[in-house]
């Protein structure tokens, strides 16, 4: 039984749990700590611990903590978590609480390690939370919302975060478990503001963004982030009614509202890359996954939020969207597959004629009103109620089929 075992602060990290606890033992050897803690000398990496299940077991009567309540409440777990598919979540889940897998493995399971995204070697700390604190709980703390990826600035005061001389990812060089109360030389408060006025906004609005993930027990994971993002950019004309992606005009709309120089300190870049992140995040086929900053960014960019997505997940994700074509199919197929499938409404029209027509045309063959029925095969022309649309004319005229008297190049009009 650990009895000398703190009660954990809202939103302490474990890390900073194992600090007060080694405080309060006295212990002059930090593998004493990690053995009392974990059933093993060996020194674990703070941003992931393991074994959580076995030191649930071992808590003092007064601190009613759960495994359950330290996964949730007190590691990223639920940052990680939420974009990650539900086999790796439950597999990262695992990591923590086994005896048997060491918790750096869960490095491996979340990605981060191949991220190109900036996450800090060492403990960070805002110095006005520290001060805080102090008042509120007596003795400062650290805050798991300030040891995640990508986040420059404190969600609460908008001030930048300091960096310790304690590791984060890695149990190498120095001590660990150092209290919050025992640092010093962290300069003061006029230090730590963030810069730029639109940079820090925005930087500002994703450090709220990965603290209110921290807070949310329910990971959607990322098939259903992007099956959400479908029914946001449909609204937003930015991708049609089968979920095909726009990917013009998606990046017209990414590049005229980006803030350049807070997405690149994010790992958000627009430039260097192939196939920017951005459309990437839309691929389900895309060998790299994509970290939960760069979803956090694309909803703040489509000038939504992740507070204000997540209650609407289901109904976004549940959308039913139009049939899409088998892939490969040809072109005469293709046009009979649409009639078939839709309404002939101005624009499925507008793309069918254009469709059949620069097929025949690719094929060198003769471009008529009679042509374009023998393509399309008038069985999907009388179903689709093509010759009766009011578009098809002047699509026709467009294409230089129909003269102004309405007669068919090359044919009669009955033909």
């Amino acid at each position: 039984m650990l009895w000398l075992f703190p009660e954990p602060y809202p939103d302490e990290s474990f890390h900073g749990v194992m600090t007060r606890y080694h405080l309060r033992t006295k212990s002059p050897r930090e593998a004493t700590t990690f053995s009392d803690i974990f059933g093993n000398p060996r020194k674990t990496p703070p941003s992931f611990p393991w074994r959580l299940a076995d030191l649930a077991t071992r808590l003092p009567p007064g601190v009613m903590v759960t495994t359950a309540d330290l996964i949730q409440g007190h590691t990223l777990y639920p940052y990680f978590a939420y974009a990650l598919p539900p086999e790796r979540a439950s597999r990262l889940y695992d990591a923590l609480v086994s005896t048997r897998v060491q918790a750096s493995y869960a490095h491996v399971i979340t990605g981060v390690q191949a991220a190109a995204v900036p996450w800090a070697e060492t403990v960070q700390v805002c110095v006005e939370c520290l001060e805080a604190d102090r008042q509120v709980w007596g003795e400062p703390f650290y805050h798991r919302a300030h040891q995640l990826p990508a986040v420059l600035l404190c969600h609460r005061h908008g001030s930048r975060l300091v960096s310790t001389p304690i590791p984060l990812r890695t149990v190498r060089g120095g001590k660990t478990l150092v209290p919050a109360a025992h640092l010093t030389g962290l300069g003061g408060r006029g230090q730590t503001k963030a810069a730029a006025p639109d940079a820090g906004r925005f930087l500002l609005a994703l450090a709220k963004d990965s603290a209110w993930v921290l807070s949310c027990p329910v990971a959607p994971g990322d098939a259903v982030l992007r099956r959400a993002y479908v029914g946001l950019l449909v609204a937003r004309g930015l991708c049609d009614d089968r979920g095909a992606t726009d990917t013009e005009s998606l990046r017209r709309w990414v590049e005229s509202r980006a803030e350049r120089s807070a997405l690149a300190a994010v790992g958000c870049a627009l430039d260097g890359t192939k196939v920017p992140w951005y459309l990437a995040i839309m691929r389900p086929s895309s060998p790299q996954r994509q970290p939960l900053i760069r979803h956090l960014a694309f909803l703040r960019l489509l000038g939504t939020s992740v507070q204000d997505v997540h209650p609407n997940l289901a109904a976004l994700s549940s959308q039913p969207l139009a049939e899409r074509p088998p892939r490969g199919i040809a072109a005469e197929a293709l046009a009979r597959w649409r009639l078939e499938h839709h309404e002939a409404d101005d624009a499925r029209v507008r793309g069918l004629v254009q469709d059949v027509v620069q097929h025949l045309r690719s094929q060198g063959r003769s471009v008529t009103l009679t042509s374009l029925r023998r393509a399309l095969g008038r069985d999907a022309w009388r179903l689709g109620n093509l010759p009766q649309h009011p578009l098809t004319e002047e699509l026709l005229v467009e294409q230089g089929l129909v003269g102004m008297v309405g007669g068919v190049s090359g044919e009669n009009s009955h033909g």
